[in-house]
């Protein structure tokens, strides 16, 4: 008999003590958990992240400070002097689409993932900044950046809720479970489970 067969039936043996010990009902749940965790990311938790955002000021909170922060450290003002670029205002001289080439300049200058500086350079909208009243390019790219980056915050902020919020249901149904699992009849059932859903796994 050589090592890698003895390994074998030794993760197995393991295994398979592990599920008795828990218990069939204990490790159904565990999956259970894990697939309820997976659906709610999928569909839950952006309904859940829409309502939150639109019926709340969290949101609304973290761009703000984003943007403070973005502005108080000089991010943007600084990729503009390292680029050899001044602060432009938008106006007839200075169009959109030639803004939008130096604020892409200056994107690239920022110490982002790649993805989220394409992100951005994709959806900056310089004629919906004007209409919001930014006239200045510096204004414009610290806006886009803090709201990319608010969102990305208020997602994870979103989800470790929703997880959490989870965890806790699910616990209670363990709680639950195993109490029923004590019960005579069940209880042999959940042992004998156990064992073959350990050895299985």
């Amino acid at each position: 008999m050589n090592w890698v067969l003895i390994g074998v039936i030794a993760v197995i043996a393991f295994n398979a003590f592990s599920g008795a010990k828990k218990g069939m009902i204990k490790i159904v749940f565990f999956f259970l958990f894990f697939v309820a965790t997976i659906l709610l990311t999928v569909v839950i938790a952006p309904v859940a992240t829409g309502f939150v955002k639109d019926n709340t000021k969290i949101y609304q909170n973290i761009e703000t400070a984003t943007y403070k922060s973005i502005v108080k450290n000089n991010t943007v003002s600084k990729a503009f002097t390292q680029i050899g670029q001044q602060d432009i205002q938008v106006d007839s001289a200075n169009p959109g689409s030639e803004i939008t080439g130096i604020t892409d300049q200056v994107v690239d200058t920022l110490v982002l993932p790649a993805s989220l500086r394409k992100e951005i350079q994709s959806n900056i909208d310089v004629e919906g900044f004007v209409a919001d009243g930014m006239a200045s390019a510096q204004d414009m790219v610290a806006k886009f950046i803090s709201t990319q980056i608010a969102t990305i915050i208020f997602n994870v902020i979103m989800f470790v809720v929703i997880f959490a919020l989870i965890y806790i249901i699910m616990q209670i149904i363990i709680v639950a479970g195993d109490i029923l699992s004590r019960l005579p009849v069940i209880k042999q059932v959940n042992k004998a489970g156990g064992l073959v859903l350990g050895a299985f796994k």
